[in-house]
């Protein structure tokens, strides 16, 4: 009797690997195209609409990424069990981040991600891990993994294959990234697609030179300014501007003797931080910035260099440089303090706050950026448990609580805000001399938004930020709707810098801005790019603020 099997169970081995790779490549684009809102669908729609100007070149870059794909997918299938493991790690990674970032922020990764996360803290990593974990990754890695062990017996590729898949990933990526084209892809080539953007972007703004300040004054400066760039500070959060909780009592007396000047709700550039603290210490007049001015330039540093100005950069949240700024731009910086000296506590903004109250006490000349950590999600981890006033509070790495996390988010505010200025502040003749501009990136959704988010959204609460002044300055119209924009040239206004030297035409100095000068504001939302995203109009619907709630009550 002919022996069936023995002929044919070969075969089928060697089949396996394609039709398997067939089925999940298939089973995964499926999946992923109902569960990230059908991306080709609507991709195809604006074909057939005939609005997107590129649909032969994106059509091209969209197929080729989908074959490469599969591609990827059938030659880990025939790999050795040493490479099974580096795909399967890499595919498990690519998943998990962007099936994270779409349950935590609604939306995919973004080459700004990738930006903030290398300037992130170690302890900011464990707290996303956990805050942006999704169940749902586990259906395609699952589905992956059991591909890889169905075909475990068809190891013919190894090193040479990795690297031509590895080539061939860089170069289509590198033409997208060069083309601008916009190309639907599943979530793991997505991933692998923004790395390899970033990294091109990386390289190609690190040789744009900035342009050179044209005035340079001919006598030192005789005061100090400081300007605070705060983190998740909600404006409408802020007793100061009417919230019905007592969150910033230091802050109201400040105003009730006449050395605080409010602009009450202003809007950020950017629901993002990266984008909105570039816009402010870049001077960008709007966004988005489709020309590249966030690397072309002269950033606040280098007009406070050419005024004379003692230039001081305090990031209590990293390390690393960013906010738009450049490896070059750390040359115009006389003293740069980050929390290596400061430290990675609850209380890293105090310590901060106590090198600028002895810098301005000591000596005028001085310009002093800050980008304080704030009140950062996760709210808990930002003031001791003792601190807290309103409870019952969340201690947990999820975006989620109601009223409780609202709760959370006060006792942050209060122990965090209200105690930098006091400790700031503790002699006021600091002031004599000092003038303060103080802001905060963006603002936060609170759980008043469809969806459990912090921030990056397009979302009009997302925008709402404080701004005032602190210092003993002239008469000013505080009745001025404001907005990051107007941060720059009111601090070279303070700084005394002509006006006529200066390289671009900027949005009203809040010292001479007014009511008759009110326009619309927008900001951006969704951090592709500083080029690209969603600008919304804030003004158009201004959106419901917590102090006109009343079931927020006051202890």
């Amino acid at each position: 009797m002919r022996n069936i099997s023995h002929k044919t169970s070969p075969k089928s081995l060697s089949r396996l690997p394609f039709y398997g790779s067939i089925i999940f490549f298939l089973l995964l684009f499926a999946f992923e195209e109902y569960y990230f809102n059908f991306p080709h669908l609507r991709f195809m729609t604006t074909l057939r609409a005939g609005v997107n100007p590129n649909g032969i070149g994106s059509t091209a870059f969209a197929i080729t990424i989908a074959l490469g794909t599969f591609l990827a997918i059938w030659i880990s299938s025939q790999s050795n069990v040493y490479w099974r493991i580096v795909y399967f790690l890499l595919f498990t990674i690519g998943t998990i981040i962007q099936y994270g970032y779409w349950i935590t922020l609604g939306r995919t990764l973004a080459a700004l991600d990738v930006y903030t996360a290398l300037s992130s803290s170690a302890e900011l990593w464990v707290d996303a891990t956990k805050m942006y974990a999704n169940t749902l990754s586990l259906i395609p890695i699952g589905g992956f993994a059991l591909l890889l062990l169905l075909t475990r017996r068809n190891e013919p590729y190894g090193l040479k294959a990795f690297l031509f898949i590895s080539l061939g990933i860089l170069s289509i990526f590198s033409l997208t990234a060069y083309t601008g084209y916009q190309v639907p892809k599943g979530a793991v080539p997505s991933v692998f697609n923004v790395l390899v953007d970033t990294a091109w972007t990386d390289v190609q703004t690190n040789n744009i030179e900035r342009l050179s300040v044209p005035f340079r004054a001919s006598s030192p400066p005789t005061n100090n300014i400081i300007l605070i760039i705060d983190e998740s500070v909600r404006g409408d959060s802020l007793s100061l501007n009417g919230y019905p909780r007592p969150t910033t009592p230091y802050l109201e007396a400040l105003e009730a003797a006449g050395t605080l000047h409010n602009w009450g709700i202003a809007v950020s550039a950017a629901t993002c931080s990266l984008a909105s603290n570039a816009a402010i210490v870049n001077g960008l007049p709007a966004l988005p910035d489709t020309d590249e001015l966030v690397f072309q330039n002269p950033t606040i540093f280098h007009y406070a260099e050419a005024m004379g100005y003692k230039t001081w950069y305090l990031d209590a949240q990293s390390s690393s440089i960013w906010n738009g700024l450049q490896d070059q731009d750390v040359l115009l910086i006389d003293e740069r303090i980050t929390p290596l000296s400061l430290g990675h506590d609850e209380e890293v903004d105090f310590a901060a706050a106590k090198v600028m109250r002895q810098t301005v006490k000591d000596s005028t000349g001085n310009f002093i950026l800050i980008n304080k950590l704030g009140v950062h999600f996760p709210y808990y981890k930002m003031y001791p448990e003792e601190a807290a006033v309103w409870t019952p509070t969340v201690v947990s790495e999820r975006y989620e609580g109601g009223p409780e996390l609202i709760n959370t988010y006060d006792n942050a505010l209060l122990f965090n805000v209200d105690t930098f200025f006091k400790t700031l502040l503790e002699e006021n003749t600091a002031l004599e001399n000092t003038t303060i501009v103080y802001t905060s990136d963006h603002g936060q959704t609170l759980g008043q938004v469809e969806g459990w988010w912090a921030h990056c959204g397009s979302s009009r609460i997302e925008a709402v930020v404080p701004l005032f002044l602190i210092g003993d300055l002239p008469p000013m119209d505080t009745t001025y709707p404001a907005s990051h924009f107007n941060i720059f040239p009111t601090v070279l206004d303070l700084m005394g810098y002509p006006v006529d030297q200066r390289l671009l035409e900027y949005p009203p100095s809040l010292l001479t801005a007014t009511a008759a000068d009110q326009k619309d504001r927008y900001f951006l939302s969704t951090p592709e790019e500083f080029a690209h995203g969603e600008v919304v109009n804030f003004d158009a619907a201004p959106p419901p603020l917590l102090s006109e709630d009343s079931s927020i009550a006051s202890p």
